[in-house]
Parts: structure tokens; C-alpha cells; sequence
């Protein structure tokens, strides 16, 4: 049976100039990150306290999560740090 990848429910963008990070360009309705209270403009700083620098590390701290794991998100949201526990899905709950 394939392991289904587990999702966190975003569009990922690339921040600008000469900052390091990974912007949310697009939260998915009752996706995984709108259930954790991320927002459409957080800049995701790290995952399990893993840096995220671009798009690159998002892309290798996601690889082979399990839906209903939880990662802890770290963002920056108007220049404050905050952190969430998310609860991946998978796609199929998304209806992607």
C-alpha cells in the first residue's frame, strides 16, 4: 500500500528580496494550516526547529511527513514570532 505524503495546505511563495523564508501566499480553506491558525502573509522561519531559509528547505523539512503528524510551524507574523503545532492532512481531505 503507498504512503499517502501528508499536507500541510498551502501555497508556498517566495518572500522578498533578501529575506529568508517562505511566505504563505494562499491558506486552503479547513486545510491543515487554516486549522492551526496559520494566515494568507505568514513568513514560515522554521519547521520542527529546522530553518527555513527558501523554498528548498520547505520542500526537504515537508518530505516524507505522514498525514495526522504534527510539525511545529514557526512564522512571522508582523514582525512577531509565533509558533503552531500543525496537524497534516492528506491530499485527498482537501480535495486537491
Amino acid at each position: 500500500e503507498e504512503k499517502k505524503p501528508g499536507y500541510m495546505g498551502i501555497i508556498p511563495d517566495f518572500p522578498e528580496d533578501g529575506v529568508k523564508g517562505v511566505r504563505i501566499a494562499r491558506v486552503k480553506v479547513s486545510g491543515a494550516a487554516a486549522n492551526a491558525g496559520l494566515q494568507e502573509g505568514d513568513l514560515m522561519v522554521q519547521i520542527n526547529k529546522t530553518p527555513i531559509a527558501d523554498m528548498g528547505d520547505f520542500y526537504r523539512a515537508m518530505l516524507n511527513r505522514q498525514p495526522d503528524e504534527v510539525v511545529e510551524v514557526e512564522v512571522l507574523r508582523d514582525g512577531e514570532r509565533q509558533r503552531v503545532n500543525v496537524t497534516l492532512q492528506s491530499r485527498l481531505q482537501e480535495g486537491v
